[in-house]
Protein backbone atom coordinates (compact mmCIF):
# COMPACT_ATOMS: atom_id res chain seq x y z
CA UNK A 1 0.00 0.00 0.00
CA UNK A 2 1.36 3.34 -1.22
CA UNK A 3 1.97 5.57 1.66
CA UNK A 4 1.10 9.88 1.48
CA UNK A 5 1.89 11.95 4.24
CA UNK A 6 -0.42 15.52 4.15
CA UNK A 7 1.68 18.50 4.96
CA UNK A 8 -1.44 21.31 5.68
CA UNK A 9 -2.13 22.97 8.57
CA UNK A 10 -5.67 24.15 7.32
CA UNK A 11 -7.71 21.10 9.19
CA UNK A 12 -10.62 21.01 7.04
CA UNK A 13 -8.24 20.16 3.94
CA UNK A 14 -6.64 17.58 5.60
CA UNK A 15 -10.09 15.71 6.90
CA UNK A 16 -11.02 16.11 2.88
CA UNK A 17 -7.54 14.80 1.61
CA UNK A 18 -7.26 12.06 4.26
CA UNK A 19 -10.61 11.07 3.39
CA UNK A 20 -10.62 10.97 -0.18
CA UNK A 21 -7.13 9.51 -0.56
CA UNK A 22 -7.98 6.77 2.01
CA UNK A 23 -10.63 5.68 0.28
CA UNK A 24 -8.72 5.53 -3.22
CA UNK A 25 -6.56 3.11 -0.91
CA UNK A 26 -3.42 4.93 0.45
CA UNK A 27 -2.25 4.93 4.03
CA UNK A 28 -2.20 8.01 4.81
CA UNK A 29 -0.79 10.38 7.58
CA UNK A 30 -1.32 14.04 7.80
CA UNK A 31 0.96 16.76 10.11
CA UNK A 32 0.00 20.59 10.13
CA UNK A 33 3.57 21.84 9.91
CA UNK A 34 6.69 22.25 8.41
CA UNK A 35 8.73 20.84 11.22
CA UNK A 36 6.12 18.02 12.37
CA UNK A 37 6.53 16.94 8.60
CA UNK A 38 10.22 16.89 8.68
CA UNK A 39 10.48 14.52 11.72
CA UNK A 40 7.63 12.33 10.62
CA UNK A 41 8.95 12.16 6.80
CA UNK A 42 12.77 11.42 8.18
CA UNK A 43 11.48 8.41 10.56
CA UNK A 44 8.92 6.96 8.09
CA UNK A 45 9.79 7.88 4.28
CA UNK A 46 6.41 8.02 2.25
CA UNK A 47 6.32 7.25 -1.37
CA UNK A 48 4.63 10.99 -1.71
CA UNK A 49 4.48 14.18 0.08
CA UNK A 50 1.93 16.55 -0.74
CA UNK A 51 3.30 19.95 0.61
CA UNK A 52 1.53 22.92 1.42
CA UNK A 53 3.94 26.13 1.51
CA UNK A 54 2.72 28.61 3.71
CA UNK A 55 2.88 26.74 7.37
CA UNK A 56 3.69 27.65 10.80
CA UNK A 57 7.12 26.87 12.29
CA UNK A 58 8.90 25.51 8.98
CA UNK A 59 7.83 26.37 5.42
CA UNK A 60 7.67 24.85 2.77
CA UNK A 61 10.96 25.74 0.99
CA UNK A 62 12.26 24.75 4.50
CA UNK A 63 10.99 21.53 4.45
CA UNK A 64 12.62 20.91 1.15
CA UNK A 65 15.99 22.35 2.04
CA UNK A 66 16.33 20.65 5.24
CA UNK A 67 14.87 17.05 3.71
CA UNK A 68 16.85 17.05 0.63
CA UNK A 69 15.32 15.05 -1.78
CA UNK A 70 17.99 14.67 -3.86
CA UNK A 71 20.74 13.61 -1.84
CA UNK A 72 18.45 11.98 1.22
CA UNK A 73 15.63 10.58 -0.24
CA UNK A 74 15.51 10.24 -3.67
CA UNK A 75 12.41 7.83 -3.75
CA UNK A 76 10.19 10.37 -1.96
CA UNK A 77 8.19 12.05 -4.43
CA UNK A 78 6.96 15.72 -3.51
CA UNK A 79 4.10 17.53 -5.20
CA UNK A 80 3.30 21.10 -3.55
CA UNK A 81 -0.05 22.44 -3.50
CA UNK A 82 -0.03 25.88 -2.30
CA UNK A 83 -1.97 29.57 -2.67
CA UNK A 84 1.51 30.85 -3.30
CA UNK A 85 2.55 31.22 -7.03
CA UNK A 86 5.14 33.70 -6.42
CA UNK A 87 7.97 32.39 -9.31
CA UNK A 88 10.76 32.07 -7.37
CA UNK A 89 9.48 30.02 -4.82
CA UNK A 90 8.20 27.54 -7.49
CA UNK A 91 11.37 27.78 -8.99
CA UNK A 92 13.00 26.61 -5.91
CA UNK A 93 10.65 24.30 -4.67
CA UNK A 94 10.68 22.65 -8.77
CA UNK A 95 15.02 23.19 -8.18
CA UNK A 96 14.52 21.27 -4.65
CA UNK A 97 13.05 18.35 -5.82
CA UNK A 98 9.44 18.74 -6.06
CA UNK A 99 7.65 16.63 -9.17
CA UNK A 100 4.88 19.25 -9.48
CA UNK A 101 3.67 22.51 -8.10
CA UNK A 102 -0.10 23.09 -7.94
CA UNK A 103 -1.96 25.81 -6.69
CA UNK A 104 -5.20 24.85 -4.66
CA UNK A 105 -7.46 27.25 -6.15
CA UNK A 106 -6.89 25.34 -9.61
CA UNK A 107 -7.48 21.98 -8.52
CA UNK A 108 -10.37 20.39 -6.56
CA UNK A 109 -9.89 18.03 -4.09
CA UNK A 110 -10.94 15.57 -6.70
CA UNK A 111 -8.54 16.89 -9.33
CA UNK A 112 -5.54 16.01 -6.69
CA UNK A 113 -6.78 12.74 -5.84
CA UNK A 114 -6.51 12.39 -9.78
CA UNK A 115 -2.98 13.83 -9.82
CA UNK A 116 -1.90 11.74 -7.12
CA UNK A 117 -3.03 8.98 -8.52
CA UNK A 118 -1.29 9.93 -11.86
CA UNK A 119 2.20 10.03 -10.29
CA UNK A 120 1.98 6.61 -7.34
CA UNK A 121 -0.80 4.59 -9.08
CA UNK A 122 -3.95 3.01 -7.46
Amino acid sequence: MKRVLIVEDNPALQKIYVTLLSKEGYNVAFVSDGKQALEKATAEPPDLILLDMMMPNLDGVGFLRAYDLKNKHPDVKVMVFSNTEVPAKVKEAMELGAIRYLTKYNFTPKDMVAAIRGVLGG
